[in-house]
């Protein structure tokens, strides 16, 4: 047909100019019924067609009238009337496929260009899509230009063959028509609009793909209106416009089929199945569809689409990049300049490089990567992973898995899901998330920021400049670091968790430098701010505040402890607080059961129930102050000058401690107690019940107490005072070189006043059942006492001392002569205290207890002391003759006697219960529970322990006994033995002898050392004994034996031997080891030693000296078996035996399971004759030497099962190395 070469080369040349695609080179198209170039799609929906028809037919009419009087468009439709019955058959024939062919192709518009055009251009990409229509106008304009003016150097291209510019230019060239010009050029206006109405259309009606139809066949009919009628020239001019619409029409024709291909610029355009685009230069495009499909573009307008399954594309590394990938597998690359790369949905990933790089992902199991300078990432939803480098970066994610990273430039911002995100630096950094289960850095640098809102957070924000972390919500963490403006705001649940997720330590902290706020509101807190300008204010429940060194802590709630340092400040208004503050601090506590501290100059402050405050005072400011307004409070105010504490409450202790001046004490309330240690014009105050109060070593020292059940100190380096007025009180006053006054008025009271350096002390009780003691040294000591039961002490030291007791059933006596000096102190009921000191003598009784007599006494310049703290107990003391003596039982129901004469010392101690010691001339002190001990005439004893009994006697004796159960002494008329035990059960004695030592450590043990001289016995074990010394009278003396137990069940003796009668000096037995023992004994220098358990070591019963026993090992045996010298036995290892018989033999085992025997024959040891000088050695096990009998016999067995026996004789030697010949 003639007009169909029209359309193929329309087609062609549009292809050529790049504005549309090649349809067909064959005349089919023309003629769509019969198949090939029309979509089956448009056949099956007959009514669209149809209906598309009549539009078109509307169209081509009212585009023929607008035509106007133009001889074209007369012509033709007079022609259709008049023409020929062929024309007129092939003309409709060639409008009714135009027809139907733009019905079929606005159809497939109607479904793939608005997608086409709505995923090429992006919703916030609004002004790249309109500057993309607008450079598609211009591009048709241009080329209708080219075409005019240079129809001859168009290439042609058609299904992928092409017109070479060698062929002819009849062929190539399109020709100009004649009648009809005129006609066509005139209806380009309207068909331009039609075309750019169609094409606006197609975007609109995205949902209304009928209309579109509609539209799009009007266009097209119109447009070939010209072309199909009856008087259409041979050669009639082609419509820019028609191109345009043909060359889009093929292209959306083409899409419909699988896979296409397409490539623009570096030409190809389309090549189906399993596409793969490739284009290269000027405005490449390439387009790829479906299967494995690939585009890639390479330079300048560069842009690659993919749409769906195994999908790529690259448009790759310059010019102005993008790449964009609608579906399944997809990766999408743009590189360097204006890049993006965009993808919609699947296993995504997409990387923009460089410039202005932009990379966005929609959905699935996203990464999305950008690049340097203006580079964006914005990523919708699934398993999220995001990155985007530096200049302006920027990180955005909406939901599920994420994680998202940038950097210079930074910020990041996720909403929802598994979250983590992290923005680097530069400037305005920062990272905010909102939603499940969280972690935000906003890391190392500039203005960071990070912010979090709900669920499992864990934020950072981090080492400087102005950080500042923010969380609401769930179980927080925060943390800002290291350094400048640091803020963190953490408001509800978990702060500073240690739970999932990880946390930072569990703190809410915010740096270790500069301005730092940290603020919490609610539910297990945790705040510290560290260094600098710190601030820290925590409101919820379980709170944790700590500030360090500018330190200001604020703290309302529950369970809470607050901190500060230096320049300090705490504030706790709730409930179970703790609040600490150093140097200049200040710590204030409103609640119940607080505890308040402050230091240096601090001030301690609490209002409420059971509550501590301390405050310390004076770092060289003075300054502390303790206020206690409450019940069950304790004050105190610590070491500086100038200190007052004030309680207000019931059952409070309040003090001014350990020096300071000017310190004042009120307590106003019940079961008080208020002092004030060392310091100067201090004052105490207590009105109330219950009170005890004490003034402290400075002057002019003041007590004022009224109340019952009070206890008073008074000291100072001036004048003290102390009043009581009450029942059951208590008062102490002292003064040096000044007065100590104390007046009590009331019953069942107790006093006592002191004056040193030449002052007064003077002591009032009136009333009933009151005790008191005056003292006074160098001045005078005075004691009265009104009532009925008292007891009264005077004591005067090379001065006057007087008691006076006025009452019933007390006693108390204090008596001082010829410059004496005596005191009496008595506490208790039916008591005696007799207290008498002459001739330069001073005697003291003190007694406190029930039932107890002591009786003092002391002449010719002598001293006594009685003394008794307990019931029921019993004191003499007889000093004469310049000698010193006491005796003195802490404790009930116990005795101690001491006598001391002729310039001696005597002392008789019990600390303890049902006890009783006795000196005479000796010093012996028991310390426990049913405790004896005895030291006379020089002899020292101590007993720490229940139930044990020691004795010493005689000069520079000693005798310790720690523990229970245990039994030492030392005999009569000896001297220089010391005995020493430690454990239970245990026995040690010295007798006969002098200079011997006895050393027991452990249970059940014995020690002795007997009959000689400079014998030592050692036991460190349990159930063992060591004996050293004879433990009976001999003539041969048996001196210098040591026996030594290390270990349980074992036995060391040495000395002589009871059986024999015989003695032995300088002898040694050593045990080293469990259930073992050594014997050196009846002779001298014999030496057993045994290490290791079970084991013997043994001289024998025979007598013999310079022998030798060692055994080393478990379960062994050295032993000489009969009469003679200088042996040696020695084993080494377990199961193993030496024997020796006779004189300078030598055993040696050393192995297991192994014998040595030198001097004998093991069958009948005994019946053997005496033998020397043998030598039998086993190294092995299981193997056995003997020598002998007999002199000068060698065996020897080295190896194992070895049997070197010499057999009776003399000189003989059998020596067996490991094989038995």
């Amino acid at each position: 047909m003639e007009s169909a070469k029209y359309v193929s080369r329309v087609g062609a040349l549009a292809v050529a100019l790049g504005l549309g695609f090649a349809v067909s080179n064959s005349p089919a198209l023309a003629d769509s019924s019969d198949g090939g170039g029309a979509s089956d799609s448009s056949k099956s929906e007959s009514s669209n067609s149809e209906s598309s028809k009549s539009a078109s037919s509307e169209s081509e009419t009212s585009e023929k009238g607008d035509a106007g009087s133009g001889s074209g468009g007369g012509g033709a439709e007079s022609d259709d009337d008049d023409g020929d019955a062929e024309n007129s058959d092939e003309d409709d024939t060639a409008a009714e496929a135009a027809d139907e062919l733009a019905a079929e192709v606005a159809e497939e518009l109607a479904t793939e260009v608005p997608e086409e055009l709505a995923t090429e251009v992006p919703e916030d990409d609004n002004d790249d899509a309109h500057g993309a229509e607008d450079e598609f106008d211009a591009a048709v304009e241009e080329s209708v230009e080219l075409i005019e003016d240079n129809p001859a150097e168009v290439e042609l291209a058609a299904d992928g063959d092409r017109v070479a510019e060698a062929e002819s230019v009849d062929e190539a060239t399109v020709q100009q028509p004649e009648p009809v010009a005129d006609a066509v050029h005139s209806a380009e206006p309207g068909l331009a609009a039609e075309t750019s109405e169609s094409e606006s259309s197609a975007r609109g009606l995205q949902t209304q793909p009928g209309t579109f139809v509609e539209v799009a066949s009007s266009a097209l009919g119109a447009a070939m209106a010209p072309l199909a009628a009856p008087s259409a020239p041979p050669a009639p001019t082609p419509s820019p416009a028609l191109l345009g619409i043909l060359g889009w029409i093929r292209r959306e024709i083409e899409a419909t089929y699988a896979n296409y291909s397409i490539s623009i610029n570096g030409v190809q355009l389309v090549q189906n199945g399993t596409a793969v685009a490739i284009s290269d230069g000027f405005g490449s495009i390439a387009i790829a569809y479906g299967e494995n499909a690939t585009a890639t573009a390479q330079g300048w307008f560069t842009r690659a689409v993919v749409r769906g399954d195994d999908s790529t594309a690259e448009a790759i590394d310059g010019n102005f990049n993008r790449a964009r990938v609608y579906g399944d597998d997809n990766a999408a690359t743009a590189s360097g300049t204006f890049s993006r790369a965009i993808i919609r949905g699947e296993e995504n990933t997409a990387v923009a490089d460089g410039f202005s790089t932009r990379s966005t992902i929609v959905g699935d199991l996203s990464i999305a990567s950008t690049t340097g300078r203006h580079t964006t990432v914005s990523i919708d939803g699934d398993s999220n992973a995001a990155t985007a480098a530096g200049v302006g970066a920027s990180v955005r994610i909406v939901g599920d898995g994420s994680v998202a990273d940038s950097t210079g430039g930074a910020r990041a911002l996720v909403i929802g899901d598994s979250n983590s995100a992290t923005a680097q630096g530069e400037f305005f950094t920062r990272a905010v998330i909102i939603g499940d289960t969280n972690s935000a850095t906003a890391a190392e640098g500039n203005f960071n920021r990070a912010l979090i809102i709900g669920d499992l957070n864990l934020v950072g924000a981090a080492f400087g400049d102005d950080n500042r972390v923010v969380a609401f919500g769930d179980g927080n963490s925060a943390l800002t670091r290291d350094g400048d403006h640091n803020t963190v705001v953490v408001r509800g649940n978990n702060n500073g968790s240690t739970e999932t997720p990880p946390s930072l330590d569990g703190v809410v902290f915010a740096g270790n430098g500069d301005g730092n706020t940290v603020r919490v509101r609610g539910n297990n807190s945790e705040a510290k701010a560290d260094g600098d300008r710190n601030y820290v204010r925590v409101d919820g429940v379980d709170s944790v505040g700590v500030a360090a060194a500018g330190a200001k802590v604020v703290i309302v709630g529950d369970d809470n402890l607050a901190g500060a340092e230096e320049r300090s400040f705490s504030y706790i208004r709730g409930d179970d607080n703790v609040a600490s503050a150093v140097d200049d601090a200040t710590a204030v506590i409103i609640g119940s059961d607080n505890a308040a501290e402050a230091a240096s100059r601090g001030l301690a402050f609490i209002i409420g129930t059971d509550d501590v405050a301390v405050a310390q005072g004076d770092g060289d400011g003075g300054r502390a102050t303790t206020i206690v307004l409450g019940e069950r409070n304790t004050g105190s105010s610590g070491l500086g000058a100038d200190n007052l504490v004030l309680i207000v409450g019931d059952d409070n202790v309040g003090g001014s401690n350990l020096g300071g001046d000017h310190n004042r004490v009120f307590v106003f309330g019940h079961d008080n107690a208020g002092g004030i240690d060392p310091g100067d014009h201090n004052r105490v105050i207590i009105v109330g019940a219950g009170n005890a109060g004490s003034a402290g070593d400075g002057d002019h020292s003041t007590v004022y107490i009224r109340g019952d059940a009070n206890s008073v100190t008074a000291g100072g380096e001036s004048s003290s005072a102390a009043v009581i007025v009450g029942d059951d009180n208590t008062a102490e006053v002292a003064a040096e070189e000044a007065r100590a006054v104390i007046r009590v008025y009331g019953n069942q009271n107790e006093a006592t006043a002191a004056a040193d350096g030449g002052g007064y002390a003077t002591l009032q009780l009136i009333g009933e059942l009151n005790e008191g003691t005056a003292a006074a040294a160098g001045g005078r000591a005075k004691v009265v006492i009104i009532g009925a039961g008292n007891d009264g002490l005077a004591i005067a030291e090379d001065s006057r001392s007087a008691a006076s007791v006025v009452g019933e059933g007390n006693s108390a006596t204090a008596l001082a002569t010829d410059g004496s000096r005596s005191s009496a102190t008595l506490w208790g009921d039916s008591a005696t205290l007799n207290v008498d000191a002459g001739v330069d003598s001073v005697s003291r009784g003190v007694m406190v207890g029930d039932d107890n007599t002591i009786l003092v006494s002391a002449d010719g310049g002598s001293r006594s002391v009685g003394r008794i703290i307990g019931d029921s107990s019993v004191v003499t003391v007889d000093a004469i003759d310049e000698a010193l003596g006491i005796a003195e039982v802490v404790g009930s129901n116990s005795s101690a006697s001491t006598e001391a004469y002729g310039g001696a010392f005597g002392r008789a101690s019990v600390y303890g219960t049902s006890s009783a010691v006795a000196t005479t001339n000796g010093d012996a002190v028991a310390v426990g529970r049913d405790n004896v001990a005895t030291a006379d005439e020089g002899a020292v004893a101590r007993v720490f322990g229940n139930d044990n009994s020691a004795s010493g006697y005689g000069v520079d004796n000693l005798v310790v006994v720690i523990g229970d159960g245990n039994v030492a002494g030392t005999g009569l008329g000896f001297t220089g033995n010391r005995i020493y035990v430690q454990g239970d059960g245990n026995t040690a004695e010295i007798s006969d002898g002098d200079h011997n030592t006895v050393r027991v450590y452990g249970d059940n043990n014995l020690g002795t050392a007997r009959g000689g001289d400079h014998n030592t016995a050692l036991v460190y074990g349990r159930q063992s004994n060591a004996e050293a010394g004879c433990s009976f009278a001999t003539t041969d003396g048996c001196d210098g034996n040591a026996a030594t137990v290390r270990g349980s069940q074992s036995s060391a003796i040495s000395g002589g031997s009871v059986g024999l009668g015989v003695g032995g000096d300088d002898n040694t037995a050593t045990v080293r080891g469990d259930r073992s023992s050594a014997t050196a004994a009846n002779g001298d220098d014999n030496y057993a030693s045994v290490r290791g358990d079970g084991s013997d070591a043994g001289t024998g019963d025979d007598v013999g000296s310079n022998n030798t026993m060692l055994t080393r090992g478990d379960n062994s045996s050295t032993r000489r078996l009969g009469p003679g010298d200088d042996n040696l036995a020695y084993v080494s290892g377990a199961e193993s035996a030496a024997q020796v018989l006779g004189s300078s033999n030598i055993a040696v085992a050393i192995g297991t399971f192994s014998k040595a025997e030198s001097g004998f024959d093991f069958e009948d040891p005994l019946n053997s004759p005496d033998s020397q000088y043998n030598l039998a050695i086993v190294v092995g096990g299981q193997s056995i030497a003997s020598a002998g009998p007999g002199d000068g016999n060698t065996a020897i067995a080295v190896g194992y099962d070895l049997d070197a026996a010499t057999g009776p004789g003399d000189g003989l030697t059998v020596v067996k190395l490991f094989v038995d010949e």
